[in-house]
């Protein structure tokens, strides 16, 4: 007795009206599917998402050797910049924040920048100063009129997009490297260039493969959100995403 099994093409564009976006959207499968198993075979996801972007783009700092007495922040262009257009970008922006002069290089041989102020500045890390890890600060520096970020600047944009689906994890969750769980289907790593498309297929079903445990999921309405390591929902800039399901109606369909 043949078993039935299935694939089913998830493509944004068709989302339901109420969805958000184009990479946090609900699809209807226009009918109710018992689930005893699903595998991504394939999924296309288009790298459009800004090295600068609006989880990224802000940048607290204090000056004058005075913690708390003068804070300041700059909000910098959401766009998608090589080191030079970010420089170009922020020298005035810092400018102006500290009421004096910044100047930014990038230091030959280790490419890691030098921020050089007319005042003693701080600058803040962490989750509300998040471009500061642009930059390559990676704690909250001294006051210095002259500033080495420890780290180098970092503009490759997402490293992986993660698919997540708390109707395909049914419940099951995945730790990711802030603490928070959440019901995540697959990863995708971002190996083209920005503009392009990331392409993935699975060969081996067992790989991203999920079984319900003995028991069939009523599966009807899917939610998909396509997010950063940080749990952001990415912006894609309208441009739609499509995936491939494998989808395992029998228990003894699955592969052994």
């Amino acid at each position: 007795m043949v078993l039935k099994t299935s694939f089913i093409v998830i493509n944004s564009k068709y989302r339901e009206i109420s969805s958000n976006s184009t990479s946090d959207f609900t699809y209807s499968l226009g009918e109710v599917l018992q689930v005893k198993a699903i595998a991504i075979k394939t999924i296309s996801i288009p790298n459009v998402v800004y090295n600068v972007n609006v989880n990224n783009n802000i940048l607290k700092l204090e000056y004058n050797a005075n913690p708390g007495i003068f804070p300041a922040q700059i909000t910098v262009p959401i766009g998608q910049y090589t080191i030079d257009s970010l420089i170009t970008a922020i020298e005035p922006l810092l400018s102006t924040a500290i009421v004096g002069t910044v100047t930014i290089a990038q230091l030959p041989l280790v490419s890691k920048l030098q921020i050089t102020t007319s005042k003693p500045v701080s600058f803040i890390a962490g989750t509300d100063s998040p471009f500061a890890r642009v930059l390559g600060i990676t704690k909250t520096t001294s006051f210095s009129l002259d500033t080495i970020a420890e780290g180098v600047f970092q503009l490759q944009g997402i490293d992986n997009f993660f698919v997540i689906s708390q109707d395909l994890a049914d419940g099951a969750n995945a730790i990711l490297t802030n603490g928070q769980k959440r019901g995540i289907v697959i990863d995708v790593p971002n190996t083209v260039n920005f503009g392009e498309t990331n392409y993935y297929q699975n060969k081996e079903y067992r790989v991203n493969q999920k079984i319900y445990d003995g028991r069939a999921l009523n599966l009807q309405y899917i939610n998909i959100k396509i997010v950063d390591s940080d749990l952001n929902v990415v912006d894609l800039q309208g441009m739609d995403i499509e995936l491939i399901l494998l989808i395992y109606e029998s228990e003894e369909s699955m592969p052994v």
